[in-house]
């Protein structure tokens, strides 16, 4: 996101991909031992290389592989931190793409643009765009989902003891 000159309003870079690959660039896989988190996905095959290194908005597509009620919808946000060409691609490196292992010789043309720190959004309907596009949001609409909640045991048995009524389950005896 960048700061423009309309305090009402957050400015995007986006990316439309085509789902289930728009779900699998911010669904975190593993996390590397400097504490870096990368995607089921992690590159995202395109024909041209671009300058821009930071964080983008990932769209999923109307139109996509299954999955309809994850199209033209917000995903997530992750960091292009990096481009190369697919000429310079590694086993692994394919592995990240998630193009299949006969169709990798097939692709001699191309650039991976590599993205980490996936972290997904509360979706909201878009349209997306080719490329990478700038979007105009109103201010903090596009909300990262929480990536995780700790409560100790007297804090969850609060909670739960307070929306007793409403629970489907019999509460169990505080210890």
């Amino acid at each position: 996101m960048i700061q423009q000159n309309n305090p009402d309003v957050d400015m995007f870079r986006c990316l439309t991909v085509k789902q289930p690959f728009a779900d699998a660039l911010i669904t975190p896989a593993y996390t590397d031992a400097n504490g870096v988190t990368f995607g089921e996905k992690s590159i995202e095959l395109r024909s041209r290389p671009l300058k821009y290194r930071g964080d983008v908005l990932i769209c999923s597509s109307q139109k996509g592989v299954g999955h309809t009620e994850r199209n033209g919808i917000t995903v997530g946000v992750a960091e292009l931190y990096d481009i190369k060409p697919v000429e310079q691609f590694t086993e692994k490196d394919w592995m990240c793409t998630r193009v299949s292992r006969e169709n990798w010789q097939s692709i001699k043309k191309g650039w991976g643009w590599l993205f980490r720190n996936p972290r997904p959004v509360v979706e909201l309907p878009i349209k997306g765009k080719f490329g990478l596009w700038w979007m105009a949001a109103p201010k903090d609409s596009i909300i990262e989902y929480p990536r995780a909640v700790q409560l100790d045991a007297d804090a969850w048995y609060k909670i739960m003891a307070k929306n007793y009524d409403k629970l489907a389950f019999p509460l169990p005896p505080k210890k």
